[in-house]
């Protein structure tokens, strides 16, 4: 198979069956991470947010998810929508 359009046929074909697959596991990401959820949600913080280092980085992302950390309903609530065994 040395000729390019072949190539590039065979190459697409790939991409496509590749991108098929990522969106059936999409999908299912629910199921197989209940917390999916909580990062599809924007963030708080600006989208123009740069830390100075990992220390910063750690305090904001600790701010954020605090509250949900201290929702025990809430997350029982994402323990019980799992899917897994």
């Amino acid at each position: 198979m040395n000729d390019p359009e072949q190539l590039l046929a065979e190459h697409l074909r790939l991409i496509r069956q590749s991108v098929t697959v990522m969106q059936q596991l999409l999908a299912r990401v629910v199921l197989l991470l209940p917390l999916a959820p909580l990062w599809a949600e924007p963030p708080k913080v600006t989208v123009s947010f740069a830390p100075r280092d990992a220390g910063q980085l750690n305090e904001v992302v600790c701010a954020e998810w605090e509250p949900i950390r201290e929702d025990q309903r809430l997350l029982r609530g994402f323990f019980h929508q799992s899917d897994l065994p």
